[in-house]
């Protein structure tokens, strides 16, 4: 390969998304859309599972750490993760009383 790059045209799906532009604007696609397509329709076809899904245990500590921006535990084993799920739990319970109280009260409460 010479590095060059060689247009076959729009992926299968998207031909109805590029139809007519408005001038300046730049459609993108992800490339595994299907995929994401499957699953939204498993998920519209079971509903059920959904809200049993999202009633587990696991939810609430998953929410806490995507909000936290925070992914992947960095450290290993037991110990380790259990001290930094409990870092991360707390520092999502001090935003929550600095947006519920404020600074001004949370300081206040604190001294």
């Amino acid at each position: 390969m010479d590095g060059s790059f060689v247009d076959s045209g729009p992926p299968p799906g998207l031909n109805h998304l590029m139809l007519a532009p408005p001038s300046g604007m730049e459609l993108s696609r992800c490339l595994d859309q299907h995929l994401l397509e499957e699953m939204q329709r498993r998920v519209r076809a079971q509903p059920e599972k959904v809200k049993r899904r999202k009633s587990i245990v696991e939810h609430p500590f998953g929410t806490i750490k995507h909000s936290m921006n925070q992914g992947h535990f960095l450290s290993r084993r037991l110990p380790n993760v259990r001290s930094e799920m409990s870092l991360t739990v707390l520092a999502y319970n001090i935003k929550r009383v600095l947006k519920i109280l404020g600074v001004k009260k949370f300081l206040a409460a604190l001294t």
